[in-house]
């Protein structure tokens, strides 16, 4: 069983820890690190004001012609599986 040294951050207490693996497996968990500033401002904008649309950026389009789900989904999948920024989860 993965502890709180395991994944990085041996300062996390066990009581957290715990926690953590009530909403994720222990097993899925590749590193647990401090936010960032920017991720602080971010987390007390977003705790201040859910509604804000501080930091909000969305992206939408139009596809012409078929769309072949199965490929995107793998396209996504494989970019996670390169870049581990995108498996990044906030609890």
């Amino acid at each position: 069983m993965k502890t709180p040294s395991d994944v990085g951050l041996s300062t996390l207490p066990i009581e957290v820890w715990k926690d953590i693996q009530k909403v994720h497996s222990a097993e899925s968990i590749e590193e647990i690190r401090p936010l960032s500033p920017m991720q602080e401002g971010i987390l007390f904008e977003s705790l201040m004001n859910p509604n804000s649309p501080a930091y909000f950026e969305q992206l939408s389009f139009v596809v012409n012609g078929k769309l072949e789900r199965e490929y995107l989904w793998q396209s996504f999948q494989d970019l996670a599986v390169r870049h581990d920024i995108l498996r990044t989860v906030f609890t």
